[in-house]
């Protein structure tokens, strides 16, 4: 019962980010609403991290991970 929740919500959060994208698209340039979707994706990230209490990458990981980044 919770994965089918689960699948609800995220096909509805899905379904109405193009609502929102088209009606933004009006005010914001194409790089403010990326800004906005990184941004929202990163402190949703964080809230489900922080608690968690999940420990850093090592630092021989971060040229790996900033590789992926830009690619």
């Amino acid at each position: 019962m919770r994965s089918l929740g689960a699948a609800l919500v995220t096909v509805t959060l899905w379904a109405s980010a193009f609502v929102a994208i088209r009606s933004a698209s009006r005010q914001l340039s194409p790089e403010a609403l990326a800004l906005g979707r990184l941004a929202i994706g990163s402190v949703a990230l964080g809230l489900l991290v922080v608690p968690r209490r999940e420990p850093l990458p090592a630092a021989r990981d971060v040229p790996a991970i900033a590789f992926c980044g830009v690619f």
